[in-house]
């Protein structure tokens, strides 16, 4: 419940009789517009996270095991596999430009790094370039020709425009290698998408137990908790995420999110005042920190959050 905007003292008495009763206060006739817009802000920004396709970077050594070894990079360059996982982190932080120079890069300073070749692969064809896609995966698979990581890799290529293919692909890819956390992160993903989110959890927590290190699995099974209700199983998976990766502002502000819907303010602010100290152009913060301003009473800050945010856009 909002707190009363009237604060005067319950036990106050007017000084003379002859005086005219206090009225409450009121709210300035602008201020309900300007507090409905953050809460439809709000509405719409709390539709957490889209779910992130990007494997697990912790992974990627073990994804690349069987690529052949590549030679010691120059003193004054990046190896293959770093340039390829600078490359992942440039697609979550919505950098696709980035990546693709990224991976283009490992595969000049290693041309036999098949990981790298996957990835532009799988990133080419989600940009719409079929052909280069298609041009990548083929170049990947003469370099390891492991089934598993091809179909998996294919199921990533494949996951925008036919999710139900990406499905059968990644299905695949588990039957053919059981232990591949990627696999069944990857078709978790889908089946949330398709609207299996029972199957969408099992295969976030076979993922986790395949690799409990995998932060990214455990911020998508705390947004599908915290969307099915189970908001303090979303903070326990948060909470996890972010003992792996601290610096994660997505998983600040989703974990801000789920201690809102229980009514942990306190500790919600500190989430959306984290993520806003490693990012202060994160716009959903701001608005989620709004939120709890509104709840708070303090409608001046709220107002200015929601201008901040504004500004900064989504």
């Amino acid at each position: 419940m909002r707190p009363s905007l009237d604060r005067r003292d319950p036990a106050g008495k007017p000084a003379t009789p002859v005086r005219s009763p206090t009225r409450p206060k009121r709210r300035p006739g602008w201020l309900v517009p300007a507090l409905v817009a953050i809460i439809g802000m709000t509405a719409v920004l709390s539709v957490l996270t889209a779910l992130r396709f990007l494997p697990s970077l912790s992974s990627l050594t073990r994804l690349a095991q069987s690529t052949p070894a590549q030679a010691p990079p120059r003193s004054e360059n990046l190896s293959a596999e770093a340039l390829t996982i600078r490359g992942l982190q440039r697609e979550r932080n919505s950098d696709p430009q980035g990546a693709l120079a990224d991976y283009t890069a490992a595969l000049q300073s290693d041309p036999n790094f098949a990981g790298a070749y996957f990835y532009r692969g799988d990133l080419r064809a989600q940009l719409g370039d079929e052909q280069g896609g298609q041009e990548d995966y083929q170049h990947a698979q003469q370099l390891d020709p492991d089934p598993a990581k091809a179909a998996y890799h294919w199921g990533r290529m494949r996951a925008n425009r036919d999710p139900r293919e990406a499905l059968a692909s990644y299905t695949k890819a588990i039957q053919l290698h059981p232990q591949f956390d990627q696999a069944y992160y990857a078709r978790a993903v889908v089946r949330y998408t398709l609207g299996d989110r029972p199957g969408a959890l099992d295969d976030y927590t076979r993922a986790l137990q395949l690799n409990p290190d995998f932060a990214e699995a455990y911020h998508n099974r705390g947004n599908v908790r915290s969307i099915l209700g189970d908001q303090q199983g979303a903070v326990e998976d948060y909470t996890a995420a972010l003992r792996i990766n601290p610096t994660d502002v997505q998983v600040h502000y989703s974990r801000g999110q789920a201690r809102y819907a229980l009514k942990m303010y306190e500790d919600a602010l500190k989430d959306y005042n984290e993520a806003l100290r490693l990012n202060s152009n994160y716009a959903p913060a701001y608005c989620g920190r709004a939120e709890i301003r509104i709840v708070q009473g303090a409608y001046q800050d709220a107002i200015a959050d929601a201008t901040h945010r504004a500004r900064t856009g989504v």
